[in-house]
């Protein structure tokens, strides 16, 4: 039992590392900042603690990236 969950851990963090090494190739041309990042993985509906996870960042940065970037949407479709 303990070795399937190490195993599950383990697939978990290699996924994690490919999601990280995609976003950082997608944009080869141009450097993704931390909160494209976070809005390309939130656009496709992972869930905050995962993206702090994928990305190594503490859940409250991630939704406070998520925050500001809806704010600035509504912003923008108001103004």
């Amino acid at each position: 039992m303990e070795s399937n969950n190490k195993f599950s851990e383990d697939m978990i963090k290699r996924l994690d590392i490919l999601i990280g090494l995609l976003l950082d190739q997608s944009s080869a041309e141009t450097t993704l900042s931390m909160s494209d990042k976070i809005g390309k993985l939130a656009d496709i509906g992972v869930p905050s603690a995962d993206i702090a996870r994928i990305l190594g960042k503490p859940l409250n940065y991630v939704t406070a990236s998520r925050s500001q970037r809806k704010s600035r949407k509504k912003a923008k479709a108001n103004g």
